[in-house]
């Protein structure tokens, strides 16, 4: 092998170890990045729902006095839409069946 051949294979080894470890430095940063982002919005949509579900719970207490637990159960297991749906339903319900029903 001559010396020409032999400082080429170095250098191909060279640079593959640098392309390795910069490709893990970056992919670590593009990781920490996008989880963080990740977080926050499931953090904002979390946060939306609990606000809902205590808006709706506030609403029915206030309109039909103490409720049963089963019924606060189901309304914090709801999804976004359904809580929507009782939450301008619980304006005009004159009771809990009316509204759930």
């Amino acid at each position: 092998m001559t010396i020409a051949e032999q400082l080429r294979a170095e250098g191909r080894v060279e640079g593959r170890v640098e392309g390795r470890v910069e490709g893990r430095a970056e992919g670590r940063v593009e990781g920490r990045v996008e989880g963080r982002a990740e977080g926050r919005v499931e953090g904002r949509v979390e946060g939306r729902a609990e606000g809902r579900v205590e808006t709706l719970v506030q609403q029915l207490m206030l309109k039909f006095g103490p409720l049963p637990e089963t019924l606060l159960t189901t309304v914090r297991n709801a999804p976004a839409d359904q809580l929507q749906t009782w939450t301008v339903r619980v304006l005009t319900a004159d009771t809990l069946d009316q509204l759930f029903g």
